[in-house]
């Protein structure tokens, strides 16, 4: 799915963050910054085709959803929601 795709279907993005909140090895591959490969395969399993844009957006709000998912609440390892 690319971006102009997202933006008519959120149940993509939907899906990556609440794997992001549950599933603690998912969240960790999407946050290597270090391996833009490994991010982009992480956001192909929840239907994304990641991109520059989409990878610069991603960087700059996946410690949001790290701290929220830090904060409790949220089953630390949940295989997945999708």
């Amino acid at each position: 799915m690319d971006d102009q795709a997202l933006a008519k279907d959120p149940s993509a993005f939907y899906a990556l963050v609440g794997r992001a909140l549950t599933d603690k090895k998912f969240r960790e591959r999407i946050m290597d910054q270090d391996h833009p490969d490994a991010q982009l395969l992480a956001l192909g399993e929840v239907g994304i085709t990641g991109n520059d844009q989409i990878l610069a957006e991603l960087n700059n709000s996946i410690d949001a959803v790290n701290k929220l998912a830090g904060a409790g609440g949220f089953s630390a390892d949940v295989a997945a929601v999708t």
